[in-house]
């Protein structure tokens, strides 16, 4: 019955998988799977090769939707064998399956069941290391041992993040190790574990066989020694770090580490934190064992969050932050059903001590299990509002093929975040989209394995040898410039918004010669082949989105500055207030832009309208957006008390802040 209901959970998963690419890493595991490449560090071999096989096996759908399988699989296979620990620590099994359930159904496990990612494979692994463990110790199989030691094998050859674990898994053996340690066969038996462990790390051997073929993607040239190090240890990234350009600040990973409970609070809700509380008091005093490989696997993971120091001030960086939730959540699991076990045997004793009806022992008895599964259904029900447009969300497709057709045919095209560069690349190199444009990799032009595969692929062009990423750049982008170049930001020297990318100049009087041209061809891109993504409540719970849906205004923005800089301020403010109207309906700064533009217009009158939508005791309190309301109030309300308010502020700071219209 249990198998029925699982291949039921499975079904369901199947149903909404992914058809398309997704945001973040997914993309990028896509493209592993049909080009035979190397993942960014640390490579992530297992899933590769799990990857290319079911992409090779599975005859039917998109490579996103093949690959999405081994999340799929993975997650119910995790979610079954957390109800079998459950049941192991003698938790009733009804109360087991609806924990292991529950798990499934969080919405970021559930979110990233039904695309391409390394996480589910990642729990998978764990929770079976941990399952084995329980089992060695009360059967003491070399079997289970050696299994063990090639799980964590595994784990090396998928994520990294598993070492938060092994402190757990040490203390769950520490009481098998002394009597272990006395026995005559033991070197025998520790070789045959290294051997164990090897032959699941073993799986690196992809990312050395894979970079001889000088794929697409190729961080490190794992086929080198050097590289291959450099490759397993992220070192491009920095060792230690979690995504680069991380750095520290104890107030933001304070801050961290706190909002692992408000995304808790948000996706378990409050019923499950009051479980989980109840619950680590209850396995504290039940099963002291279990109690310490939680607490301290918990602040492992919790550590992490604060070494990490992920910057959650915009969508991208939240997004990192919620897949590293992903183990965490897996965890707090534990303690949630001993909560709910718990509160099952207080609510018994009650009614046995309270309660002499028969029949209303029963109906309360029936009433909790009906309190539960609407618990679980209110999740279920909210987080499949938006699992189930995963299927057919192709805002990440659409958005590589926008950013690809911004370039004309022959140009060098870059882009370097994530949801750009991997989003682009599997469409470029995996559907042969656009192969008329010089795709190139800037961040690793500096290694000279790159560069020479780049002169094999486009001997036209013209690269600085040898080549320093902090000094060459501008000088490649000038030897070649006759091609035209487009990046996803101004780098040095002359560039203009073009759509959804910067095109470079080689001087402004070229810019003053062609504005005309650029005029028109942005004009183009954003009437005929650009559309914003329109999002809703629930499409703006997949975060990655978020981020796509503001490169686009945030290029539509750079499009109305120049529009204001050659002189056509009326289109200018038309596209002011379109973002404001549609997309940005309580962003101030964009507001304090809307207000000088028409002000500079001397329409005073709509410049007030949108003054009032602002809270202005705020803008009083932010001395950076003062000079706004100053040139508002000296050109409009010239003997408005607020006018000498802002002045005497100003002075008092030394305030030498530009207007928003200054900046735009």
């Amino acid at each position: 019955m249990i198998l029925l209901y699982y291949l039921f959970l499975f079904i369901v998963l199947l149903f909404n998988q992914s058809h398309y690419i997704f945001g973040g890493d997914s993309a990028e595991f896509s493209l592993v799977a049909s080009t035979f490449s190397v993942a960014h560090p640390p490579g992530y071999p297992l899933y590769s090769v799990l990857s290319r096989a079911i992409n090779y096996l599975v005859p039917f759908y998109s490579t996103p939707w093949r690959v999405s399988l081994i999340s799929s699989v993975a997650t119910i296979i995790t979610s079954y064998i957390l109800f079998r620990i459950l049941t192991y620590l003698e938790i009733p099994r009804l109360i087991a399956l609806f924990s292991a359930s529950l798990y499934l159904f969080l919405f970021p496990i559930w979110l990233y069941a039904e695309i391409p990612e390394v996480f589910a494979i990642h729990n998978l692994l764990v929770i079976a290391i941990t399952f084995l463990l329980f089992q060695y110790s009360t059967k003491s199989s070399l079997f289970v041992l050696y299994f063990i030691f090639f799980l964590i094998g595994l784990n090396v050859s998928n994520h990294h993040i598993f070492i938060l674990f092994i402190p757990g898994w040490l203390y769950l053996l520490k009481l098998k190790w002394k009597a272990f340690l006395h026995k005559k066969y033991t070197k025998k038996v520790l070789l045959l574990a290294v051997l164990s462990f090897v032959l699941g790390a073993s799986f690196y051997l992809y990312s050395v066989m894979a970079s001889h073929y000088s794929p697409p993607l190729d961080w490190e040239n794992a086929k080198t020694i050097d590289g291959f190090i450099r490759l397993i240890t992220r070192s491009t990234y920095g060792v230690f770090k979690a995504y680069m350009g991380s750095s520290g600040s104890i107030t933001n990973q304070l801050f961290d580490s706190f909002s692992f409970f408000i995304f808790a609070l948000h996706d378990f809700r409050i019923m499950g934190l009051f479980f989980a509380i109840i619950g680590i008091f209850r396995l504290r005093r039940s099963n002291r064992q279990m109690f310490i490989f939680f607490t301290v696997t918990m602040l492992f993971h919790l550590f992490f969050l604060f070494y990490t120091n992920f910057s959650l001030s915009g969508s991208f960086t939240i997004a990192m932050y919620e897949r590293f939730l992903i183990p965490i959540y897996l965890l707090f699991i534990i303690p949630l059903a001993y909560g709910v076990a718990y509160s099952y045997e207080v609510l018994i004793k009650l009614s046995r001590k309270w309660i002499k009806n028969a029949y209303l022992k029963k109906v309360l008895m029936y009433g909790y299990s009906l309190f539960l599964i609407s618990y679980l259904g209110i999740i279920v029900f909210q987080n499949y509002q938006v699992i189930k447009r995963v299927p057919k969300l192709d805002y990440f497709a659409i958005y590589a093929k926008n950013l690809l057709d911004t370039v004309p045919a022959g140009a060098i095209f870059f882009v370097g975040a994530d949801n750009s560069y991997f989003t682009t690349a599997y469409y470029h190199f995996a559907e042969g989209y656009r192969k008329d444009v010089k795709f190139i990799f800037i961040n690793i032009l500096d290694k000279k394995y790159y560069r020479d595969q780049i002169r094999v692929k486009y001997p036209e062009l013209s690269i600085p040898e040898p080549y320093d990423k902090n000094k060459d750049l501008s000088d490649f982008v000038k030897r070649n410039a006759r091609f035209g170049v487009y990046f996803d930001n101004a780098r040095g020297g002359a560039w203009k918004p073009y759509g959804l990318l910067w095109k470079y100049y080689k001087t402004e009087v070229t810019i003053s010669s062609e504005t005309e041209q650029l005029l028109k061809e942005n004009e183009l891109l954003w009437s005929r082949v650009y559309k914003i993504p329109e999002m809703d409540a629930e499409l703006k719970k997949i975060l990655h989105l978020n981020v796509v849906q503001d490169h686009y205004i945030n290029s539509y923005f750079n499009y109305g500055k120049l529009l204001f800089a050659s002189g056509d301020v009326d289109k200018s403010v038309m596209i002011v207030k379109d973002i404001i109207d549609k997309y940005r309906k309580n962003d101030t700064k964009s507001k304090l832009v809307l207000v000088n533009l028409l002000v500079y217009q001397a329409k005073c009158v709509e410049a007030k309208f949108y003054l009032n939508s602002i809270d202005l005791n705020k803008l009083f309190e932010n001395s950076g957006l003062l000079p706004s309301l100053k040139d508002y109030y000296k050109k409009c309300e010239n003997n408005n008390p607020n006018l000498n308010k802002i002045i005497k502020i100003m002075d008092k700071n030394s305030d030498t802040s530009k207007t928003p219209l200054n900046e735009f």
